[in-house]
Order: C-alpha cells, then structure tokens, then sequence
C-alpha cells in the first residue's frame, strides 16, 4: 500500500465521506476556526461531530485553546439549510507540522469536492491600523 498525499486525502476523505452519508450531511464549504473563534461552532446547529484523532492521516491541533473536532453544521443561508464542516482548531508549521501537514485538511476537503473555504485568524493583530473585531482579506500569505 502506498502512503503518497494523494492516498492520504483519499483515505480521510473516504472515511470521512463515510461518516457524512450516515446523517445525509453533504458539506459545501470549509470553515477553520482560528485562536477565538472556536465558540462560533454552536451558533448553528450541529448535525454531528467528528475528532480528528479518528479521521486517518489528519493533523491533530496541539495549541492550547484550538479544538481537535470537525462539527457538521447545518446552518440556513439565503433562507435554505446548507452543510458546512467547521474545523475547532487547526495545526501549525511552529508546532512541527510539515506544510503538508497544515494543508492537508483544505486539501482533503478539496478531495471531498468542497470548493469554497474560510479561515479564520488573528492575523489583523499586527496592523497598528486594525481594532479588535475588524475583518481583513487576505489575498496572499
């Protein structure tokens, strides 16, 4: 058996497909809750969990303060429920994670078809023209 990135994203994303067909979740986009934002996972209500300890080949955040589950949320936008996986922590190259390592949830996602994804972050902090709450695109990193 082979262990390429591509087999990974396959593996977790089977497994994962696996546990979404069990509540007929069909997610359609990616949310990573960054440091802070780990409480918005229950503004919308949750259809399941999943620890990222079970999915096989996935990071395990390690930061204190970041979540180690992947809650199937099932939030109404535009009057009409939509399935969102909502990651509670993520995994970092400062840490000791590879950078294959950090990007293999976006990229398992990708495997699952999700084509939209938002993370979340900290990153305004260092702006001395930023304030707390303040929203930043950022267009590359």
């Amino acid at each position: 058996m082979t262990n390429t990135l591509s087999h990974k994203y396959t593996k977790a994303a089977g497994f994962l497909t696996r546990q979404f067909s069990e509540s007929g979740f069909n997610p359609i986009c990616f949310v990573a809750l960054g440091s802070g934002f780990i409480g918005a996972a229950g503004r919308w209500p949750v259809v399941g969990k999943i620890n990222t300890k079970e999915v096989p080949f996935f990071p395990v955040p390690q930061v204190k303060g970041h979540g180690t589950d992947l809650i199937m949320a099932r939030p109404v936008i535009n009057g009409k429920p939509r399935d969102v996986i909502l990651a509670t922590g993520r995994t970092h190259l400062y840490e000791g994670f590879s950078p294959d390592d950090v990007c293999f949830p976006v990229k398992t996602m990708a495997a699952l078809g999700i084509r939209s994804a938002i993370l979340t972050n900290a990153s305004g902090g260092i702006s001395a023209k930023a304030s707390p709450g303040d929203i930043f695109t950022i267009s590359d990193h």
